[in-house]
């Protein structure tokens, strides 16, 4: 790309901007060389104020993200379908692979947790196994943050802490890398659904444990007769979806 020309191109979102440039020069618009800048170069002013915008939705995302029209229209319980008598006899299963399929309601779901949580200064987010990582990945990309799985026993390479909680037959095993979670660190803990509130009990005691502040708890869909907020009480606790 020639030294005299810069190219702005805003896309449909501005958190989505690109500017292209010449490799030396930094966003803030200077050259690596500090005798040389883009005045220097000529490149038109309404350029620079371009690449200025840029900047600012590029690294400041996480201080507002707003919904699109199209987003905020979109009724998400229309693309959750029930499944009788699954997994076993007498359970209404509240499938959620039909919203995932959809990308329209797959990402008004995303843009309305990152929505939620704008601005709340949010360091880590934690995905609980498995479904939980589907939403918190995405979700710590919007919200510019790192993100740190909460996984089954044995699935964790380095030094793990680990919590056993029970199940409605039997335990299960959960845990999470010693070094995941920075002391007073900011953690937003992330999973699909809430139902007796088992295993994210589980996933806060993890983080605890390392010393992290549980800012708040998401998810996608709470099925509210189950009443498993109770065991979440003192947090800040939001669904999309409450059934």
């Amino acid at each position: 790309m020639s030294a005299l020309s810069a190219v702005y191109c805003m896309a449909e979102e501005p958190r989505l901007a690109v500017v292209a440039m010449p490799a030396h020069v930094n966003m803030s618009g200077k050259a690596s060389d500090k005798n040389l800048n883009l005045n220097n170069w000529g490149v038109p002013e309404c350029y620079l104020a371009a690449l200025h915008v840029v900047r600012c939705f590029s690294w400041k995302v996480e201080e507002k993200i707003t919904m699109s029209s199209t987003s905020e229209s979109i009724r998400l319980e229309d693309w959750i379908r029930d499944i009788p008598d699954f997994p076993q006899p007498g359970v209404l299963f509240k499938d959620i692979t039909p919203l995932l399929q959809n990308p329209g309601a797959f990402r008004a779901a995303l843009d309305r947790l990152a929505a939620h949580y704008a601005g709340a200064g949010i360091e880590a987010v934690v995905g609980v196994e498995s479904r939980g990582f589907i939403f918190g990945a995405p979700l710590a990309y919007l919200l510019n943050c790192g993100f740190v799985p909460v996984r089954k026993f044995g699935k964790l390479p380095a030094q793990t802490e680990t919590v056993e909680y029970a199940l409605e037959y039997g335990t299960n095993i959960v845990e999470i890398h010693t070094d995941a979670v920075r002391q007073g660190q900011r953690v937003l803990i992330v999973d699909d659904l809430l139902a007796t509130g088992g295993t994210v009990f589980a996933a806060m005691e993890l983080v605890e444990r390392l010393g992290g502040h549980i800012a708040g708890i998401a998810f996608l869909v709470e099925l509210t007769f189950l009443k498993g907020r109770d065991k979440l009480k003192g947090h800040d606790v939001f669904a999309v979806i409450k059934y």
